[in-house]
């Protein structure tokens, strides 16, 4: 089984055309800050800021198995 790393955080198998996922909490590591900032600049509430951050790691968790590492993780 043959695969080429996408970035530090997924892997692609070619065989299966799927995504593994290799250590998510180092998405939220490397992400939630910059994250973080941008909702509390937006709302200029931190705690609907903390909510907002949180939500969208929720949402990434959930949509992970779909990401096909054509993009940026960032993104």
């Amino acid at each position: 089984m043959g695969s080429a790393g996408t970035s530090r955080f997924a892997a692609v198998d070619k065989e299966e055309d799927a995504v593994h996922i290799r250590d998510f909490d180092a998405v939220i590591e490397t992400y939630r800050p910059r994250v973080f900032r941008f909702a509390l600049a937006s709302t200029r509430d931190r705690d609907l800021a903390e909510t907002v951050t949180q939500d969208c790691f929720v949402k990434a968790h959930h949509g992970w198995q779909q990401f096909r590492g054509e993009a940026a993780v960032q993104t």
